[in-house]
């Protein structure tokens, strides 16, 4: 008698499988919303390029005082959560889609966003963030 072919390995169900630019970006828009929702401003603010387009063309530093007053100083915890994100590489440019949920005392929002990010060296920075 021919012995028994040991069983077939499980398959496990993952999600959507990302090639390895993919994966970086997910974890870098993770760690974008994880600093956002501890403000942890330090964290939150080295998330973006330094040549990040500003909304509306403002300066860097003051864009960064103006997240620093939104974020940092107000009271009350803040989550930042987002669905499944649709992520497309395009060489150094990644463009991120998803649905932000942001929750904070007094205000709960979604709404859609694009970020687009830009290969730095190993990480993946913020140079364009749009919401609608």
């Amino acid at each position: 008698a021919k012995p028994t072919p040991p069983p077939a390995p499980a398959i496990e169900a993952k999600p959507v499988a990302r090639d390895a630019a993919s994966e970086d970006v997910a974890k870098a828009l993770a760690a974008w919303a994880n600093a956002w929702s501890r403000k942890d401003m330090k964290a939150y603010l080295a998330t973006y390029a330094s040549d990040f387009n500003t909304p509306k063309g403002v300066s860097r530093s003051n864009w960064e005082k103006e997240r620093e007053q939104r974020i940092g100083a107000r009271p009350g915890k803040i989550s930042v959560t987002y669905d499944e994100p649709s992520i497309t590489i395009n060489g150094d440019r990644a463009t991120v889609r998803f649905k932000q949920h942001y929750k904070a005392p007094g205000m709960n929002s979604s709404s859609n966003k694009t970020l687009v990010f830009v290969r730095a060296g190993s990480k993946w920075l913020i140079k364009e963030e749009n919401a609608r």
